[in-house]
């Protein structure tokens, strides 16, 4: 008898201490959210008053996952046309294909340039690669494009690049190419929006008062030069502020800045 009623006892005591436990748990966790909401409704507001502008990004997603992707081995065409020549150069341990044409395929003072270059990109380099127009480096006189899987740009990756070559007359009859290629897709995890990209910056004094912020959603490689890549999910946040442009890539899984240019 004496035994049956401590084990209820102790029973009884299981289920108290249970309760009170979970009681803890809950206030801490509700004290947590409240003051995660009052830190974002302060950072809000501060954001307003400073009059620093968010645009929207046209592409949004909840979740994203890891990508295991190989460098693709390039080689010159067995079939070579008169008009056209091939070269293999590998500077600082990235492999390119250059290509030389005898007639151009555009001029950079053409208003469709971007277009046929982009028409071109599609139907002349790799029936399995498609790339994004980034930008025309006027001082190198070189049209960059980034590869592009699942409609996200791969930034900043020598590897999965290219690039155009403007001459003097301002023909661009010479263009290389780094492919990716052999992608494999991990399993998707939730990541940050892009207004919890810019408010950790603006929270680590990042986003200076009358900025102007945007977002775009892609992929980034800390480390370029294995042959094997692992593309990290992240947000490309661009901060201008007066005449200047900081640019930031932010882990969209973790939320940490991996590298800022």
């Amino acid at each position: 008898m004496e035994w049956g009623k401590i084990k209820t006892m102790f029973i009884y005591l299981f289920l108290v201490l249970n309760i009170v436990l979970a009681s803890i748990y809950g206030y801490v966790v509700y004290k947590n959210q409240t003051e995660l909401y009052q830190e974002k409704d302060e950072i809000v507001k501060s954001i307003q008053n400073e009059k620093i502008e968010i645009i929207e990004p046209l592409i949004k997603k909840d979740s994203l996952g890891y990508v295991n992707a190989t460098i693709k081995s390039l080689a010159v065409p067995k079939e070579i046309k008169d008009n056209i020549s091939y070269e293999l150069e590998t500077d600082n341990g990235i492999e390119s294909l250059i290509v030389t044409l005898e007639k151009p395929i555009t001029n950079i003072n053409e208003k469709s340039y971007r277009d046929l270059l982009s028409n071109y990109s599609l139907t002349q380099i790799d029936k399995n690669a498609q790339f994004y127009f980034e930008g025309y480096d006027e001082k190198n006189k070189v049209i960059i494009f980034r590869q592009v899987i699942d409609s996200l740009v791969i930034y900043d990756n020598e590897n999965a690049t290219l690039k155009f070559y403007v001459d003097g007359n301002g023909d661009i009859k010479k263009y290389s190419y780094s492919i990716l290629d052999s992608f494999q897709f991990e399993k998707t995890e939730t990541i940050i929006s892009h207004t919890q990209a810019v408010y950790s910056l603006y929270h680590n004094n990042l986003v200076p008062s009358n900025s102007r912020v945007t977002s775009v959603l892609g992929y980034y490689t800390r480390i370029s030069k294995l042959s094997n890549q692992v593309l990290i999910p992240v947000w490309k946040i661009e901060v201008t502020h007066e005449l200047s442009t900081e640019t930031y890539y932010i882990d969209a899984i973790n939320n940490k800045v991996l590298e800022q240019s």
